[in-house]
């Protein structure tokens, strides 16, 4: 259910989160640096969260870290579609200490979980269900979101291609939210046994 967890909630991840760059300059018209700065002073105001997080993770209590993390995103990914600088800003603090959380949460669980002589050989299915099957499926679904809801742009390279909409952003926390179904799980399996 851990890795599930990991599945549910990456998927949604990567629905979204290789086109911001994009998407803050074509669809949101901002310029390159302050594109950049949107992202990077989001995701580096979202850093005391986790330190924050890490006292419940330390005291076993995960499954609060993971259902405030898909509060988080949920509530921050429509904030990215509102006009104006802070509230992008906001938006992408909350999105980056959902993600950093339940990123955090999650490593340190599934470490608790593996067989301690077995560590190595297990970390191999993190990467199946942290990495591949989200980008398989994440990847694609965001790019088809983009092409079906998006803004058709032309780039500088005089190419025609299209950057996000709201829209993606609405379909990601919506499925972000399925992440709630293995969490609840995973807490009813005991989370104290952990």
């Amino acid at each position: 259910w851990v890795l599930a967890i990991f599945s549910v909630y990456f998927i949604g991840f990567n629905m979204y989160f290789s086109h911001l760059t994009n998407y803050f300059i074509y669809s949101r018209g901002f310029k390159e640096g302050m594109a950049g700065i949107i992202i990077g002073v989001g995701l580096l105001c979202a850093v005391p969260l986790t330190l924050l997080a890490s006292r419940y993770i330390d005291r076993g209590r995960f499954s609060i870290i993971m259902y405030s993390s898909v509060a988080l995103t949920v509530v921050g990914l429509p904030l990215l579609t509102i006009a104006g600088t802070a509230a992008n800003i906001i938006g992408m603090v909350l999105v980056g200490g959902g993600y950093m959380c339940i990123f955090q949460s999650l490593m340190i669980l599934l470490k608790n979980l593996f067989p301690p002589e077995k560590r190595g050989q297990c970390e191999g299915l993190r990467c199946v269900f942290y990495i591949l099957i989200p980008m398989c499926i994440g990847t694609p679904v965001g790019s088809a979101i983009i092409k079906a809801t998006g803004i058709e742009i032309i780039n500088d390279l005089g190419q025609t291609g299209y950057s996000a909409g709201p829209a993606l952003f609405f379909i990601a926390a919506a499925w972000t939210l399925l992440s709630l179904v293995p969490i609840t799980v995973y807490k009813k399996l005991g989370e104290k046994n952990v």
